[in-house]
């Protein structure tokens, strides 16, 4: 390029320069004016979103103070404080924004004020609800003045954006005259760009083309240089990095190899497994220290060699030799337990033998892994024990015993010549030794009870405990009767001796039943329900015994289950009634009272009396609602005789108390809710308790029997002279009257019998002023002794039988009134 073409050029581009430079100019201020607009509309915008946002708020704090007004909930009010604090942040704004504008700084301050005014009338309506004056609220939200100061906000904002809508227009035109223009000075400015650059590029790429083509071909020659440069070198670099990683590689391989080395070197060298290896000819290739401890043979002489080749036992040498060629034959692992004699005893081991391939498949190695598994057999045959045996006496269990019974029981089916018998025992007094000496003295005693019951008999016999003082004997294959005969002497002989526990000697007997093999029994449970009711009987009948069972044992054990049935439901159905046994007395012959006695319309079996039923009410609990229903329908009757046949003293009515009745901890409080409920006075129900009743719960006796007096309830001690018969205790307790049991006034005037008795209870019972009562009275002999003892009352079939109300009342009415001849 010579120097006046340069000079052409440059002079040529300056002027282009120029050119350009002014027409940036006015570009450049088009463009800031347009801005300045826009910024003005945005601004004009805000002014209208904000005012629109107060009145929005202004109408939120009034939708939540009306809502709230109307529910009561807290939340209205949270939402109605959210809305009243944002109110002056927006006001705020708005002055901020109108600042240049005092026609809307004007209307915003009067805006503001009634916006004040606004939420000072809803802070009073919202505390008047608060402060529990809704009507007064109500009515101020209401009012004609709250609704006009809020339609004066909303006319006010309205002017306000209609001010800002007029300066949106007006701006707005302004905006898109200003867009007009630099639009046109754009376009202008790029037509001209364009006219001179693509002139300025026409003569520069002429002048530049001759150049252009040989600077071309050096840069194509340099580029194909460079670029067969740059392959090589990335080939080379490529090649490097795969050597380098790799390098890398086998040496983590190599580090990681040899650690896994060390540490499965150490897991097997320190594992208390038991671990080998074996080829296929069945020789040893490796074993574990473990190993040598467990045979006492080195590895080395171990290496090498089979199992029948070492001095190990025959029997273990041979299992796992034929555990190994399965292993290699079959391919697969195989787990077995086996055990290994050692200088400690037996030890048994779990045992897995697992299969090594080699490169074609086939099996190269067989892993062995043994593990001690001598503590877990332990503990199986500790379980199995103690599954089937007493925990206390260790002798077999009720399953163990059943179990035994029910294969005598087959064996009777297939053996004509086999018999067996069951003895079931049951501890006499047994409850006094855990009562009085405690548990443990009483664990002891059923302990040397078991280790004597075990002398009695031959290794083929069996016996168990089969819970609490029970214990059971089965006697296999017995000879004849004699056999069990002396097997009981034995039993007998072995129990009486005192037993020395702790210090104290303890006294006990034992009460068996026996039930016989028969062809009959085909379950266990039901020889041992015989052997049970065989027991039950020898208790009956005075215990330290033996009963052997018959069949009427079970047909009595059937009713008697079948009473007890009955018994439950003749509650339900209300099948009870009351019979009254009037009380005389002796001075004027004339009735003081009755005593109230159960009877049973059973629906079947038509009058059942209580000697028959009571009993099992008293066994089963019965006899607790039984007997509060007897005392409250005795007060009932007594109460409506009272009325009917006023007496100067009242009558009165005796009921008698059981002893599960009287150990109930409310009792007091039964009989206090009966004499409420039926309007009996205390002094007119006399309570019946046996000489057993207060014994068996001397603790709580006393405290019982006094607050009975002071209710002014008679306590009267029925039976007197057929149980303990203890003077003390006719000091200790609270005691009305004396009953004397049928049993001594039905033998008066029998060869004079009991004469003495019943004149030494009744001078007993005056010397302590108390009164006496006589039972069973039905002769004129019994009548005419008992008034020269100076008995004061009597009862019984000489006067009347128990009767039902109806004739009782009739019997009332009627004065009874006998005199002796």
């Amino acid at each position: 390029m010579n120097l006046a073409t340069y000079k052409r050029n440059r002079a040529s581009f300056v002027i282009v320069v120029g050119i350009l430079a002014g027409i940036s100019i006015i570009y450049y201020q088009s463009l800031l004016d347009y801005e300045k607009d826009i910024q003005w509309v945005t601004h004009t915008y805000t002014v209208i979103e904000n005012t629109k946002e107060v009145i929005l708020q202004v109408n939120n704090a009034e939708s939540e103070q009306r809502g709230y007004l109307l529910t009561g909930k807290q939340q209205y009010l949270q939402t109605y404080d959210i809305a009243t604090d944002n109110i002056p942040k927006k006001l705020q704004v708005l002055r901020q924004l109108t600042r240049d504008n005092s026609n809307q700084q004007r209307r915003i301050s009067i805006f503001g004020s009634l916006i004040a005014k606004k939420l000072d009338s809803l802070k009073v309506t919202v505390n008047l609800a608060t402060n529990n004056n809704l009507p007064l609220a109500l009515r101020r939200y209401e009012s004609q003045q709250s609704q006009q100061l809020l339609a004066e906000i909303q006319m006010l904002a309205k002017e306000i954006e209609n001010e800002e809508n007029h300066l949106l227009k007006q701006r707005t035109i302004e905006m898109n005259i200003s867009a007009a223009k630099t639009t046109a000075v754009t376009i202008f400015g790029m037509i001209i760009a364009s006219i001179l650059v693509g002139l300025a590029t026409l003569v520069t790429n002429q002048e530049l083309a001759k150049r252009k083509r040989v600077e071309n071909s050096l840069q194509q020659a340099s580029e194909n240089l460079e670029v067969t440069v740059r392959q090589r070198t990335d080939e080379l670099i490529k090649t490097n990095q795969q050597l380098q990683a790799e390098i890398s590689q086998h040496k983590h391989t190599l580090k990681v190899l040899s650690l896994r080395e060390k540490e499965f070197k150490a897991l097997v060298e320190n594992a208390p497994d038991i671990i080998a290896r074996f080829n296929t000819k069945l020789c040893y290739v490796y074993v574990n220290p473990a190993f040598e401890k467990l045979t006492n043979i080195l590895a080395q002489t171990l290496i090498g060699k089979a199992n029948r080749q070492l001095n190990l036992p025959q029997e273990f040498s041979r299992i796992w030799e034929y555990k190994i060629q399965r292993v290699t034959q079959t391919k697969q692992e195989n787990e077995f337990e086996c055990s290994f004699p050692t200088v400690s005893g037996i030890e048994y081991y779990h045992t897995r033998l697992l299969p090594e391939f080699a490169a074609d498949g086939s099996v190269e190695f067989v892993m062995s892994i043994a593990r001690n598994i001598s503590a877990l057999k332990l503990a199986q045959a500790q379980l199995i024990h103690d599954a089937f045996h007493d925990s206390l006496t260790d002798l077999p269990n009720r399953a163990l015993f059943m179990e035994r019974l029910e294969r005598a029981i087959a064996l009777t089916k297939r053996r004509t010549d086999y018999t067996f018998a069951v003895f079931f025992l049951d501890v006499d007094r047994f409850k006094v030794v855990n009562d009085s000496l405690g548990h443990a003295i009483g664990d002891q005693l059923l302990n040397a009870i078991a280790r004597r019951l075990e002398t009695c008999l031959c290794s083929q016999d069996t016996v168990a405990r089969i819970g609490g003082d029970e214990f059971t004997i089965l006697l296999n294959d017995f000879k004849n009767l004699n056999d069990i005969t002396l097997i009981l002497k034995r039993i007998n002989a072995v129990i009486t001796p005192a037993f020395n526990l702790n210090g104290h000697e303890v006294f006990t007997n034992v009460s068996i039943g026996v039930a016989l093999s028969a062809t009959s029994y085909n379950l266990p449970e039901e020889v041992l329900r015989d052997a049970d009711l065989a027991m039950y009987r020898a208790k009956a009948l005075g215990k330290a015994r033996y009963e052997v069972f018959d069949s009427s044992m079970y047909a009595q054990a059937t009713e008697l289950m079948q009473l007890e049935m009955d018994l439950r439901g003749a509650i339900e159905h209300q099948e009870f009634l009351i019979h009254y046994q009037p009380i005389i007395l002796l001075e004027t012959y004339k009735i003081s009272g009755f005593e109230a006695l159960v009877r049973w319309q059973h629906p079947q079996q038509g009058f059942i009396f209580p000697e028959k039923f009571i009993p099992i009410a008293e066994e089963t609990g019965l006899i607790i609602p039984i007997g509060y229903w007897v005392m409250r329908e005795a007060c009932r009757q007594l109460r409506a005789w009272q009325e009917q046949f006023p007496t100067d003293p009242p009558l009165t009515m005796s009921v008698n108390i059981s002893t599960k009745q009287f150990s109930q901890p409310n009792l007091i409080e039964q009989i206090h809710q009966i004499l409420q409920e039926t309007g009996v006075e205390g002094r007119s129900l006399k309570l019946e308790i046996t000489e057993s009743v207060i014994m068996e719960n001397k603790e709580s006796a006393t405290a019982m029997l006094l607050q009975l007096q002071q209710m002014n309830v008679q306590l009267y001690l029925d039976d007197f002279g057929t149980g303990y018969s203890s003077l003390s205790y006719l000091h200790r307790f609270p005691t009305n009257a004396l009953k004397i049991d049928r049993s001594f006034v039905m033998n008066i005037g029998i060869n004079g019998e009991n004469l003495e008795i019943i004149q030494a209870i009744i001078t007993l019972a005056h010397s302590l002023n108390i009164d006496v009562v006589a039972e069973g009275v039905e002769t004129v002999e019994q009548l005419a002794q008992l008034r020269v003892y100076k008995c004061k009352y009597a009862q019984g079939y000489f006067f009347s039988k128990p009767l039902n109300s109806k004739l009782a009342s009739t019997l009332i009415a009627s004065g009874l009134h006998s005199e002796s001849n």
